[in-house]
């Protein structure tokens, strides 16, 4: 499960546009951090060319139901590396101020030998807007499973590119949640 970690959550929107993950973790610990949906860059890997104005926000081009699926970790070893399948990704944004809470980010990723829900759910603050590019962060973070008890990764960062009108590309760092999908499309 830590080593699925990081987005996503990740993320991941997917990003599991998360932070830092604890690669080698024990599965089994409940303790240990679930896998997330998207990448977790670190602040220094915010995007360049400028910094976004205190007045910056997330257009409206942006708002809807972004979602996509990577692989998971299907080769994992299962001990130090949660073995599972398609990584799920969901992420709804909505326009808003950076500062402001703009979306959130659900990610759906089984374990292979339990079936468990390893996802994180996230509320996404808008950090920053640099052309075609923001940075989110993730507030809140607890399991998609209700029933999970686990702590799921705080404070992720997410870096995320409109590449079309349909398709945003997440920061592939090596933070990335192992499997998580390296883009989201518009379902609505």
């Amino acid at each position: 499960m830590a080593g699925v970690a990081a987005l996503a959550a990740g993320a991941a929107l997917l990003v599991r546009f998360h932070g830092g993950g604890d690669e080698g973790g024990d599965p089994a610990n409940a303790k240990s951090r679930p896998a997330s949906s998207a990448p977790s860059p670190s602040a220094s890997a915010a995007p360049s060319g400028g910094a976004s104005s205190p007045t910056a926000s997330l257009p409206a081009s942006w708002a809807g139901t972004w979602s996509g699926v990577g692989p998971g970790t299907p080769d994992a070893n299962g001990i130090t590396q949660a073995r599972t399948g398609g990584f799920a990704v969901t992420v709804t944004l909505r326009a808003g101020a950076v500062g402001e809470l703009v979306g959130k980010q659900a990610s759906d990723v089984r374990e292979a030998s339990s079936g468990r829900n390893l996802g994180c759910t996230e509320a996404l603050e808008l950090k920053q807007v640099s052309g075609n590019t923001v940075v989110l962060a993730a507030v809140t973070s607890h399991p998609t499973d209700t029933a999970a008890v686990f702590d799921c990764p705080r404070g992720n960062l997410y870096v995320v590119t409109m590449a079309g009108p349909d398709r945003l590309t997440l920061e592939s760092e090596g933070a990335q949640s192992a499997g998580a999908p390296s883009a989201l499309s518009r379902r609505s």
